[in-house]
């Protein structure tokens, strides 16, 4: 299985001395670039709300480029799909960084940080059992709600879809369906955020300035 995300760029701004990263309680306002899927659109203290910039969605994977489903289901090549989403992804968050790392000098006051969530996604992909917690058999392949359509069919129409109902059972999936993350991945990259927001030092977040 192929696996591709688009980084998440955070920028804090704060009144303290320069210095790389964040410190606990510096953030005066906080603006992020990612997408419909991590985007904070509303200062949490009743602030003035900054403008997001929604780039794509945040994880992309061969479960949508399978089968024919509710997103696409025209016929195409899922192997040339997914090896291209892929190299779209990593080359995208590459040219960001570098763009990034130039332009962070030059932004007195600013702390600029990429969180990873391509890394973030591939450990939980690999590493389900520290991040996954239902009382189902762990799953990173499937989905809990699923709609297989046939080739070229309309997606207008309802295809052959399964549901997974229990709560508890949900928290044991990677993905909710054929192109979102669960609710469970969704906490983990919740808790990442908070904590890099907090101040704490997390292996997912590189900080420019």
């Amino acid at each position: 299985m192929k696996l591709s995300a688009v980084s998440c760029l955070l920028l804090a701004i704060s009144t303290s001395a320069p210095s790389t990263g964040l410190k606990a309680k510096q953030i005066k306002n906080l603006v992020t670039f990612g997408d419909s899927y991590t985007d904070i659109t509303w200062a949490g203290d009743g602030g003035v709300p900054w403008p997001i910039y929604a780039r794509d969605y945040v994880t992309m994977h061969t479960l949508t480029y399978s089968y024919p489903d509710r997103y696409w289901s025209a016929e195409r090549n899922t192997t040339q799909w997914s090896n291209f989403m892929k190299e779209l992804s990593l080359s995208g968050n590459a040219l960001t960084k570098l763009m990034l790392t130039v332009l962070a000098p030059t932004l007195h006051g600013a702390h600029i940080g990429i969180f990873d969530q391509h890394a973030l996604f591939s450990e939980m992909y690999n590493n389900p059992s520290a991040y996954l917690n239902g009382i189902a058999p762990l799953n990173v392949t499937g989905t809990i709600s699923s709609c297989v359509f046939k080739v070229g069919q309309d997606l207008g129409e309802t295809g052959d879809c399964t549901t997974v109902t229990d709560p508890k059972e949900q928290d044991s999936y990677l993905w909710y369906d054929e192109l979102h993350p669960s609710e469970q991945a969704d906490r983990i990259v919740a808790r990442e955020i908070a904590a890099v927001i907090k101040g704490d030092k997390r292996k997912w977040t590189t900080w420019l300035s």
